[in-house]
């Protein structure tokens, strides 16, 4: 029997890895709450769940230089504050010149910010609730998340690029924005860990099975 709970332990345990990354300039970083790297450039990314969730990236280049950096992540997220159906729409800060890049996107919605400086909620409220993605209070779902940011620099000029993630604005069923709102986001293990996990719980209850048909029997 121990050598099954070992196994069952080993599965857990593989099942336990994360898809948060950051990339910076093609390097990639991994993590189970956080993930953040550095580059040349300079080139920063990080990405965090905990205490709160947060994830920024920037990217500068000079002289005919090329660089970018990019965090994502799959999440179980979750929306508390409101009841029933809801809806979401997510804020990101975005700064950049002449030949930048910013784009993100969180559960389906997509902003491409294209070497400007902003905020896509910043006084947009009543224009929002159209674009905005469907959630129900206290049940999570599964969403996607990504910051990407890149700079192309001339001989003569330098380029800078960044954007982070602000917040999630939440509507309730009529669109009136819901207060005082908070979420939670939490890693998605990667589908061979889940298969895995799968795999291993399908194995111990076989065994369990087995077992308590062996002890009827005598």
């Amino acid at each position: 029997m121990f050598k099954y709970v070992l196994f069952l332990t080993f599965v857990v345990s593989l099942a336990s890895a994360a898809t948060i990354s950051a990339m910076c300039d093609g390097v990639t970083t991994f993590g189970t709450t956080s993930a953040s790297c550095n580059g040349p450039g300079p080139v920063f990314a990080m990405i965090q769940t905990s205490p709160t969730f947060a994830a920024s990236a920037s990217a500068s280049a000079f002289r005919n230089e090329f660089t970018s950096a990019s965090v994502s992540g799959v999440f179980l997220f979750t929306a508390f504050g409101g009841t029933g159906q809801g809806f979401f729409y997510p804020c990101f800060q975005g700064l950049g010149d002449h030949d930048a890049v910013e784009q993100g996107s969180f559960g389906g919605v997509s902003v491409d910010f294209d070497g400007s400086f902003g905020n896509n909620c910043e006084g947009f409220d009543n224009f929002l609730f159209p674009l905005s993605k469907p959630l129900t209070f206290g049940i999570s779902q599964i969403v996607p998340f990504q910051i990407a940011v890149s700079a192309t620099a001339s001989l003569a000029l330098g380029a800078y690029a960044s954007l982070s993630f602000e917040q999630l604005i939440v509507f309730d069923a009529f669109g009136n924005r819901v207060p005082n709102v908070t979420y939670a986001l939490v890693s998605v293990p990667e589908p061979s860990a889940l298969s895995l996990l799968s795999i291993g719980l399908m194995f111990f209850g076989a065994v369990r099975l087995r077992g308590m048909r062996c002890l009827h029997l005598r």
